[in-house]
């Protein structure tokens, strides 16, 4: 196992992942290195020789120091690595770092990005994974990041913890198992499984049942019509105004301080509903 630093100071092609003189150690990463993009890196395009799904590193880091690109429009670096950290450092960060981690199970932490990337309706950070034993954290305000955002792409993660950030979308493509967040602005564009909301903004799409949500703050507009099985509110807003479309959720359960805005074309099966609830309860007929 060794420390390497992408330098991308070769004299043959700067871009190549696979030029010996590119590494600090004057040789290409192998199972089990420690792979660094940092301050010490050249702020070159690295795009030829990124189908490294043959290797798994012990971690990969790419600090803000690092304002070169990995990948382009279409491409992404193919590498296991049990690790995964983005961000961090002084610096004013990649604009672009596609990373497509295949089935190697990760702990991804996203500490910081660029808020806007270097392709168009593309972030800056794009992950690209295929383990539901693969967990993704994303902590910083400023972190701009998809999560299997291509339209015909599929892939799956565990869970998926929004601590802060600018702006993360999940793909229709990606299968997760948990979603939680304590606070920025997220689009799931295909809502399932757990979710939990603390604080933020929250979008919802897609056809996929949820199994539950339960929010204490922020607000999330249900725009899914997929059956949402039990929904708790303790606080914030859920807004299901925005789309006309038919859905449902099979048991509501309300506190005081939560706020239904109610499209009449959402049906709730079973709603627990107090007395003291009642004054925030707004129903619509017409989006708007």
């Amino acid at each position: 196992m060794a420390d390497i630093i992408f330098l991308g100071t070769s004299v043959t092609d700067t871009s190549d992942w696979d030029q010996t003189d590119n590494w600090s150690t004057g040789s290409v990463p192998v199972n089990g290195d420690n792979v660094y993009f940092n301050h010490l890196s050249a702020p070159v395009q690295v795009l030829a020789n990124i189908d490294q799904s043959a290797i798994t590193l012990d971690s990969l880091t790419i600090t803000a120091g690092f304002e070169g690109t990995i990948g382009d429009n279409t491409t992404f670096l193919q590498i296991g690595a049990d690790n995964v950290i983005v961000g961090g450092e002084a610096g004013n960060g990649s604009q672009r770092i596609n990373l497509d981690l295949g089935t190697n199970a990760s702990i991804v932490d996203v500490f910081s990005t660029p808020t806007t990337g270097a392709d168009t309706n593309f972030s800056p950070l794009r992950i690209k994974a295929n383990s539901a034993s693969t967990d993704i954290q994303i902590n910083g305000s400023t972190s701009n990041v998809s999560i299997v955002d291509e339209d015909d792409a599929t892939g799956t993660v565990g869970d998926i913890n929004v601590v802060n950030c600018n702006s993360v979308t999940i793909g229709k493509g990606c299968t997760y198992t948990n979603f939680s967040q304590l606070s920025g602005t997220t689009e799931i564009q295909e809502a399932q499984g757990t979710i939990v909301l603390a604080s933020g903004v929250l979008t919802l799409r897609g056809s996929s049942a949820v199994t539950s949500i339960t929010q204490t703050d922020g607000t999330c507009i249900s725009n899914t019509i997929g059956t949402i099985t039990a929904y708790t509110g303790r606080g914030g807003t859920l807004d299901t105004i925005q789309s006309a479309l038919a859905r449902t959720i099979t048991t509501l359960t309300k506190s005081p301080g939560f706020t239904l805005l109610l499209h009449s074309a959402v049906t709730i099966t079973n709603d627990d509903l107090d007395a003291a609830f009642e004054t925030y309860q707004i129903s619509l007929s017409e989006t708007t």
